[in-house]
């Protein structure tokens, strides 16, 4: 007999529902509070759902015609919640930034003009700032950049910053600071046909900076990659030579020596950590002093190694007081970060590490490596540490051809979720088979869910449900709890309105002609639900696919007339407005 846990698995693996949506670009959200999801159409518009009731509660038009469901394919909608969980913004392709009441669904504000196509949308920390990172609309797909960039004050609607960037340069990413102040845009230069394998047709290598209140570029600097310190006013930049920190508000490098290891910035103080010849060493950002070193005295063992795997990877807990630490084949060993003391030393962990990551809560340190020195290859080792008693928890090794990717606990601490990957034999490359789930108290594997062209996947705020974005499947909710996929809003082919039909209506008009009408009948609840009609008439008509939006008539709603000398059958798709179609056919009768 099987377990619960593999009866689960066979089931996700054969059942898909859904949640209407498109993943193009934009993709659903929860709510800070996991009460509401947000879901993008197709049609351009985007639906409020009520997670705990799986019921409808708004649909959101913008206030420019809706979108012919002939063309649904080329338009898509971005969407962000405010962190205080009371507004949402959306933008629709070429469309203008909205705000909602994320409760209610009612519409508050319009900002900007239409022309440009909306690629993400970000909200400051405090939800009093909006930035609307666009891609400027041009004549093919092909040759669009994403390359604008506009801030708004939600609460006066005044535009701040607008950056619009020429046609051969593009931003690969858009950051707002915590402290909302500034704006960061990874920016790109055209690369070029001659690197083919390469998946993006511009390299980062140029960092921007602008200050939203006086509206102006800061500066910009050469590099890669670059993150904010919590407090948003570093900038850590990296590019060939090693890594920097450049001080926003004196606008200046700050006084460090150039960092070659990993980094990372402590939650609660300007410090940063580097992690390098086999020590973490931290500096106080607003002097540029040294103000403590995480050795263990056997650090110097192994220094036969070449210099490549001389770096210490470093993590702070949440709170900032404990900080971990791997050098290359060591243990973990956990530091007060205050005065430098080693609390702990986590044996057993000898390979090579890929990342660290603390719960939210600090209860546990998940350690993510492998036992192979191979740039291709993805972790394959996972293991969970509970902080307090030094104990380890569970450990998944899944070998020397399959390994993992996106690992992340749940918000909270109870199960850890990530992507899971096999290496193909072709080219040593890695495929996404499925994602994963572990409870770590019972240290057993909860789910696999087949996932391989998924996008994304997400816990909700509450840990209770995971978000599952796909290009082929649409968006799907597991309620972990239940152990069950929950349908959250989705309507089947099966619940389709059974009560609407066709019919029409002809009379005479000479010559062997007929003046014909064909049109929907139904209950009221019914035809009010639907947003348009599409007829297709006989090839030998002009426009023989002819798409009607408004019920006209009440007494032949959605009713398409014309003159014609022949009867043949007709092909009718009915668009709901919450995403539903209904094919119909019906022979004409004179």
């Amino acid at each position: 007999m099987r377990s619960a846990a593999e009866l689960l698995v066979i089931v996700l693996l054969i059942t898909y529902p859904t949640v209407a949506c498109a993943v193009q670009k934009g993709e659903p959200r929860f709510s800070p509070d996991g009460a509401v999801l947000a879901s993008p159409e197709e049609d351009c518009t985007a639906v409020l759902w009520d997670v705990a009731l799986g019921k409808r509660i708004a649909i959101l038009y913008a206030d420019e015609p809706p979108w012919s469901p002939m063309t649904q394919s080329a338009c898509h909608v971005v969407l962000s919640f405010s962190p205080n969980g009371k507004l949402l913004a959306t933008q629709r392709t070429y469309g203008q930034v909205i705000l909602w009441d994320a409760q209610s669904g009612h519409k508050l504000a319009t900002f900007g003009g239409t022309g440009d196509d909306g690629v993400s949308l970000i909200f400051s920390r405090d939800s009093r700032l909006i930035v609307s990172v666009i891609e400027a609309k041009a004549s093919s797909h092909k040759d669009a950049r994403t390359n604008g960039i506009s801030v708004w004050d939600v609460v006066t609607q005044k535009e701040l910053l607008n950056v619009r960037e020429d046609q051969k340069k593009e931003f690969n990413e858009v950051v707002l600071s915590p402290d909302g102040k500034t704006v960061m845009a990874l920016a790109g230069s055209e690369i070029g046909s001659q690197l083919e394998l390469s998946t993006d047709r511009y390299i980062t290598d140029r960092i921007k900076l602008w200050d939203i209140q006086r509206g102006r570029e800061l500066v910009t600097l050469k590099g890669e990659s670059a993150k904010f310190s919590p407090d948003g006013k570093f900038l850590l930049y990296r590019d060939p030579r090693g890594a920097a920190v450049w001080d926003i508000g004196a606008g200046k490098l700050c006084a460090l020596p150039i960092i070659r290891g990993p980094v990372n910035f402590s939650p609660n103080r300007a410090i940063l950590i580097e992690g390098q010849d086999y020590c973490a060493v931290a500096w106080d950002l607003d002097t540029g002093n040294k103000v403590a070193e995480f050795c263990d005295p056997q650090s110097g063992a192994g220094r036969e190694l070449s210099s490549r795997w001389h770096n210490v990877r470093v993590s702070f807990s949440p709170g900032g007081n404990l900080l971990a630490t791997q050098r290359t084949y060591g243990p973990i060993e956990l530091w007060n970060s205050k005065d430098g003391l080693k609390l702990a030393t986590l044996r057993g962990a000898f390979k090579d590490l890929i990342s660290l990551q603390f719960s939210a809560d600090s209860r546990l340190l998940l350690s993510v490596g492998d036992a192979s020195r191979s740039v291709d290859s993805w972790p394959s080792i996972m293991t969970v540490w509970e902080v307090g008693t030094q104990k380890e928890l569970f450990n998944v090794d899944r070998g020397n051809n399959a390994g993992f990717k996106r690992v992340a606990f749940s918000p909270d601490g109870k199960m850890i979720m990530a992507y899971i990957g096999e290496r193909l034999r072709v080219a040593g490359k890695y495929r996404i088979n499925g994602i994963t789930l572990w409870d770590i108290d019972r240290a057993e594997e909860l789910a696999t869910l087949k996932a391989s062209s998924a996008t994304s996947a997400s816990f909700s705020p509450d840990g209770r449900l995971l978000l599952i974005t796909d290009p082929a499947l649409g968006a799907r909710v597991l309620d972990i709890k239940a152990r069950k996929m929950r349908t959250v809003g989705h309507v089947t082919s099966s619940q389709q309105a059974e009560d609407i039909s066709v019919d029409n209506v002809a009379e005479s008009a000479g010559d062997n002609k007929w003046n014909w009408t064909i049109f929907l009948k139904g209950n009221k609840q019914d035809l009010d639900d639907i947003k348009c009609v599409e007829y297709k008439l006989h090839p030998t008509f002009p426009n023989p696919v002819r798409l009607v939006c408004e019920p006209g008539d009440p007494k032949r709603p959605f009713g398409l007339s014309v003159t014609g000398w022949g009867t043949f059958p007709v092909s009718i798709r009915v668009f709901m407005k919450d995403r539903r179609q209904q094919n119909l056919r019906h022979q004409l009768k004179f």
